[in-house]
């Protein structure tokens, strides 16, 4: 599945559409996403698809679904998707960068492994605590009786991949005016090294109820700062850890 797509030649387009018929294609454009998948086979074949099925699926309530749906067009014809204007940015994996990419794959893998753990113990505490209920204990003898008792079971954050190894990696592929949204480990780390003042106005693009959009904070700044370096190093002078990127994060009001 393509990620982002630039300025896609005539030549690369006629070989995806020729080579792969029946493949599942997505053709990324300005506009929006364009699919030969009905609505229906779309939603079946990444509905099947865990990690898919939780960040998009199950977010209809919040509106999400409906908003990364608006912008696919399916049962898109050949010359639809031959006459499309296609996005401003691209990501190409040379052989050089075969490596970088590889490890956002195994990140991505890791975080739909994580996922399904964090869903399996929050099952298992659901049930401990019906089991515990349905046999009369007492909330200070289940810990005895049965192991947790119907607590919830917390991943040992070991088990979460290093955000410096993913945004190191992301850097190379990401277009310089790319927004950065932080939460768990790395906020905390670019609320002690970054400068972050009130952006109110990013509320909309993470999400956050306008009842609570003072909280929403931003910071401009190359990745090496974001990374604790003192300074961009020699080899990336000009780079990709040296473009400044916005940082987007929250403080408690």
């Amino acid at each position: 599945r393509p990620i982002l797509v630039k300025e896609v030649s005539a030549g690369t387009k006629e070989h995806f559409l020729r080579k792969y018929p029946q493949a599942n294609l997505e053709f990324i454009t300005r506009e929006g996403t364009l699919t030969r998948l009905s609505r229906d086979a779309y939603l079946r074949e990444y509905g099947a698809w865990d990690m898919w099925r939780k960040k998009v699926l199950d977010k209809q309530e919040s509106g999400y679904y409906d908003r990364f749906m608006s912008r696919i067009t399916f049962n898109c014809t050949e010359e639809e998707i031959r006459n499309a204007p296609f996005a401003d940015h691209v990501i190409e994996v040379t052989d050089k960068e075969a490596s970088k990419a590889k490890a956002l794959l195994w990140l991505w893998l890791q975080e739909e492994r994580l996922a399904e753990l964090a869903d399996l113990a929050r099952r298992y505490a659901d049930n401990a605590g019906r089991l515990t209920a349905a046999l009369g204990v007492e909330e200070d003898e289940s810990p005895r009786l049965l192991p947790f008792g119907g607590a919830s079971i917390a991943l040992d954050p070991a088990l979460v991949p290093p955000w410096r190894l993913a945004a190191v990696n992301a850097a190379h592929f990401l277009p310089g005016d790319a927004v950065v949204a932080a939460e768990g480990p790395m906020r905390a780390d670019l609320l002690e090294r970054l400068d972050f003042s009130p952006a109110p106005h990013y509320a909309a693009l993470l999400g956050c109820p306008e009842e609570r959009a003072g909280e929403i904070v931003r910071a401009r700044a190359p990745l090496w700062r974001a990374l604790g370096h003192s300074r961009a190093p020699g080899r990336d002078a000009d780079g990709p850890l040296s473009v400044e990127r916005v940082w987007l994060t929250w403080r408690r009001a």
